[in-house]
């Protein structure tokens, strides 16, 4: 019986706006920051990423962005776009995601994500939740996720990943004896080594 599930977050148990940005280019035209192509596109949705990860708030998330796109704005102006962004751009839940609520589990979610992201899910306050400023490792870093068994008081033939990249999720996890469950959404992964699963629908079978 396995005693705790460590989550990855994004594409896993939730999505961001980030990922269909096309729809608020126009708006963003407004505030200096003009995307004129695909290639532009794929830089801005790529800065968005990486800034996920270093802001601690939105208001931060949008002075960094403001900041690398050299787009100067009044105050009033920048926590209007931080409001735009965060209606625009925070994370829902999959619908599956409230399947696994009920699971006897302690849960954990280790993630590339800052902090605000995540606590910006009410439904996810009974999960622990890590990132790199806490554990001063980040995946695929094999200390992140024994610092997450520590702080949890687990070890790993105790303890489950379920993650969405095989790189940073599921072989560091493995290798170190934590059994890996890959979320594959889209059935795009042809590897038939590892544990796949279409839904967390189907989480419960491998526990």
């Amino acid at each position: 019986m396995y005693k705790l599930i460590i989550f990855d977050f994004s594409r896993t148990l939730a999505y961001s706006g980030s990922s269909n940005l096309k729809g608020i280019f126009g708006r963003l035209k407004e505030y200096g920051i003009v995307v004129q192509d695909e290639k532009q596109a794929q830089q801005f949705h790529d800065l968005i990423v990486s800034l996920f990860s270093e802001a601690d708030s939105w208001t931060e998330f949008t002075e960094m962005l403001l900041k690398k796109t050299g787009s100067g704005l009044s105050k009033e102006k920048k926590e209007e776009l931080s409001k735009y962004f965060k209606k625009k751009l925070s994370f829902k839940l999959y619908d599956d995601t409230s399947e696994i609520f009920d699971l006897p589990q302690k849960k954990a979610i280790l993630t590339l994500a800052s902090r605000f992201l995540v606590e910006g899910i009410r439904e996810l306050s009974d999960f622990d939740i890590f990132t790199e400023r806490e554990l001063q490792f980040k995946k695929p870093d094999k200390r992140a996720f024994l610092e997450v068994l520590r702080k949890m008081k687990s070890i790993p033939e105790e303890a489950v990943m379920v993650g969405d990249s095989l790189e940073k999720d599921i072989l560091p996890a493995v290798s170190l004896g934590i059994r890996g469950i890959m979320i594959d959404r889209e059935g795009k992964v042809s590897d038939n080594s590892i544990i796949k699963i279409s839904s967390l629908k189907e989480l419960k079978q491998y526990l």
